[in-house]
């Protein structure tokens, strides 16, 4: 179901992507889905929301001369903000180098929400990137979320931060659906060894059973693509982690309750691809992403208690 908020100020399904800690691949990742699914013709909205220290502008080779920041304040239409970044595909990017004092933006108003507005009439989905951690600021994004995806390396601070994050969303906000992206793995076994182990874990602390696990692999060629800005031209349609992301995520996709609407039609890709969801018990689908099934006689479901980064990995 839709999250309540969105229904009331008119918004389409929300997507948050976030992580515990910065430099795992997490803006990259919102930005592949977001050109992955308007190619595939979904009119679709990425917002920067990492305020102050914004990188979706200079992933996507822009040069805004006002940011999200301007139109939180106050000082512009959403109009003014929005950047055509592809066909089907608007950016609304965040500032790069601002100070927290320079940033008016007050979480506890609805200006938030009275800007974004409106626009199930422009955009059939919107994808939200997070800032990196938790603060009061990204929360108020978050909030705002139908499915949140969390997005994890298998180093141990990654985990515990992601975690923590995850915590976080799943405590605070009315979110139903998680995902869980492990990037940057070596194999297929550390990615699925490493999902497994963190599915585990939020189904023992947290009582959450998590929608999906999946793992992305690290490609080499990925960072002279994003070097040259060109994620979103001919040139990075051959990048081997754009095509594993695609063979998983429009899976998830056109399975998820917040994305019934224009779902797209996409031609299979025919990579030779060993992409997995990580699983206890699953079955394989026609597009090779298997679904997160736990266990339920082996839960530990106890809302009440309150789980600290120190929760076992």
């Amino acid at each position: 179901m839709p999250n309540s908020v969105n229904r009331r100020f008119n918004l389409p399904p929300v997507w948050a992507v976030s992580s515990g800690k910065g430099g795992v691949g997490k803006s990259v990742i919102a930005l592949g889905m977001a050109h992955m699914l308007s190619f595939a013709g979904r009119r679709v909205l990425l917002v920067d929301t990492d305020l102050g220290l914004g990188s979706q502008h200079i992933l996507t080779n822009s040069v805004p001369e006002v940011t999200v920041e301007n139109l939180l304040a106050g000082e512009c239409a959403l109009a003014d903000v929005l950047v055509k970044v592809g066909k089907n595909l608007d950016l609304l990017p965040a500032a790069s180098g601002l100070s927290e004092s320079q940033i008016k933006y007050n979480p506890e108003n609805n200006n938030l929400k009275l800007a974004l507005s409106g626009l199930h009439q422009d955009y059939d989905l919107v994808i939200f990137d997070t800032a990196a951690g938790i603060s009061s600021r990204t929360e108020s994004f978050t909030s705002l979320a139908d499915e949140f995806m969390v997005v994890v390396t298998p180093e141990l601070a990654s985990l515990a931060d992601g975690y923590a994050v995850l915590k976080n969303a799943a405590q605070n906000t009315s979110i139903q659906q998680f995902v869980l992206v492990v990037n940057m793995v070596q194999s297929g076994q550390e990615g699925e060894n490493t999902a497994e182990k963190f599915s585990r874990m939020a189904d023992t602390f947290l009582g959450l059973e998590l929608k999906y696990s999946l793992w992305l692999p690290y490609d080499q060629s990925l960072r002279s693509i994003l070097m040259r800005q060109s994620l979103l031209r001919e040139d990075g349609q051959s990048c081997i982690f754009l095509k594993h992301m695609q063979n998983a995520l429009m899976g998830i996709f056109e399975d998820s309750p917040a994305s019934e609407k224009n779902k797209p039609e996409v031609k299979e890709d025919k990579i030779n691809s060993d992409l997995m969801l990580s699983s206890q018990a699953h079955k394989s689908d026609k597009r090779n992403v298997k679904k997160y099934a736990g266990e339920p006689g082996n839960r530990v479901t106890n809302p009440s208690r309150i789980v600290s980064r120190n929760d076992s990995l």
